[in-house]
C-alpha cells in the first residue's frame, strides 16, 4: 500500500482498531508513512457512505438550535472572539465583514458565532442534520462536500474546516477545492489531531483521536506542509492547541474501554452533561453525591493536566493542530 501523499511505502501502526465510541462494528488498520509522517486508516470511508453512516452513529443529530443560541447566552461580542481565540482560531488574523465558509459545520456553533461577530457565513455538511440546526439558526448551510461546488459563482475570504481535514477521504482534493474557492488574500483555516502529540505517543492505540472509521488522515507539521504544497499554499501561522476537555476525555476513555460493537457510555454520559450545561431552557439535572465527587475528580485531573498540556503545546506537540494556509505569492 501506498501513502495518499508522497506514495511511499506504508507500514502497519496499528492491527484492528475499531469505533471505541459509537458502535460501529467493522475493523480496521492505521498505516504509517515514515517519509513524509503522514498516517492513514485503511479501508478508508467513500464519501458516498459518510452521509448516511454520520447520521446513523454520529450525535449532531440529538442537538438542537436552542442549545446553540443558548451558548452564546449574554455573551458580547469581545467575549466571544476572546473565546474563540482561547480555543486556538486565529481571530486576530481575520476582518469581522470577511465572506466566512466553515466545512464540515456540524452542530453550527462555531457558525453562529462567527455570524455574532459579523462575519456573512455559509456552512458544508454531509449529515442532513447540520442542515435542519441551521434553518432555525437563521444560517445558510448546504448538505454537499466542499469537492461538489457549493454556492456557485461565490468566492470567499475565509475558509474554515474545524477537525474536518482528518475526515476527508481525499485531502489533497479537499484543498484544491478549497484554493480554487479563495477570494484575492483569502485564508483557509484548518485544525486537525496532531500525529506527534505527546497524547498520540502516550496513549498508543488507545489515542482517543484515532476515531476509526470516522478519522481517516492523520497529519504532523510535516505532512501538512507536503500537503500544502501539493496546493500551491503557504504557512503563515502554525500552533498546537490541547482542548481541556480532550485531556479529561483521554483519561476518561480508558475508565471502561468498550469491545467491538459496543457503545461507549463514557462519551454518551459526557455529551449529556455538555448539551444540559448549554440548554438553558431545561431544568438542571440533580447529582447525587457520589455524582458530585466524580465531577470533583474529574475537576481535579483536568487541571493536573493543564501544565503538562501548556509545555505540550509551547514544545509543538499538542494534541491538535491549527494552521493557516494562503496561495503562494509570487517573489
Amino acid at each position: 500500500m501506498k501513502c495518499t501523499l508522497c506514495k511511499a511505502a506504508l507500514r502497519l501502526l496499528h492491527k484492528n482498531m475499531y469505533d471505541d465510541r459509537f458502535a460501529y462494528p467493522k475493523y480496521f488498520d492505521i498505516m504509517y508513512c515514515k517519509q513524509c509522517q503522514f498516517a492513514q486508516t485503511t479501508p478508508p470511508l467513500e464519501s458516498r457512505e459518510i452521509p448516511e453512516l454520520y447520521e446513523k452513529y454520529y450525535p449532531h443529530s440529538k442537538t438542537n438550535a436552542a442549545q446553540v443560541r443558548n451558548n452564546f447566552t449574554g455573551m458580547n461580542p469581545t467575549q466571544i472572539a476572546d473565546k474563540k481565540g482561547a480555543e486556538g482560531f486565529p481571530i486576530d488574523l481575520l476582518k469581522p465583514s470577511a465572506k466566512l465558509l466553515d466545512v464540515g459545520a456540524g452542530a453550527c456553533y462555531f457558525l453562529y458565532a462567527m455570524k455574532l461577530l459579523g462575519f456573512e457565513t455559509f456552512g458544508l455538511d454531509p449529515d442532513p442534520s447540520a442542515k435542519k440546526i441551521a434553518a432555525e439558526l437563521d444560517l445558510e448551510v448546504e448538505s454537499a462536500f466542499l469537492e461538489d461546488k457549493p454556492f456557485p459563482g461565490m468566492s470567499f475570504d475565509v475558509i474554515t474546516a474545524n477537525q474536518v481535514l482528518e475526515h476527508t477521504p481525499d485531502p489533497k482534493a479537499f484543498l484544491n477545492a478549497a484554493t480554487e474557492r479563495l477570494s484575492k488574500n483569502g485564508l483557509i483555516v484548518l485544525s486537525f489531531p496532531n500525529l506527534n502529540s505527546w497524547h498520540r505517543r502516550i496513549f498508543g492505540r488507545f489515542w482517543i483521536n484515532w476515531h476509526v472509521p470516522y478519522h481517516i488522515n492523520f497529519f504532523t507539521k510535516k505532512s501538512i506542509s507536503a500537503l500544502a504544497k501539493m496546493s500551491d499554499l503557504e504557512i503563515i501561522d502554525y500552533k498546537t492547541v490541547t482542548p481541556p476537555i480532550w485531556s479529561r476525555m483521554q483519561i476518561r476513555s480508558l475508565w471502561k474501554y468498550p469491545k467491538k460493537g459496543e457503545a461507549n457510555r463514557i462519551w454518551a454520559a459526557e455529551k449529556a452533561v455538555l448539551e444540559s450545561a448549554t440548554n438553558h431552557d431545561s431544568a438542571p439535572a440533580k447529582k447525587s453525591l457520589k455524582g458530585h465527587l466524580k465531577n470533583m475528580v474529574w475537576a481535579t485531573i483536568s487541571l493536573i493536566c493543564l501544565p503538562f498540556d501548556y509545555l505540550a503545546d509551547k514544545l509543538g506537540r499538542g494534541d491538535s493542530i491549527t494552521v493557516v494556509l494562503r496561495k503562494k505569492t509570487s517573489d
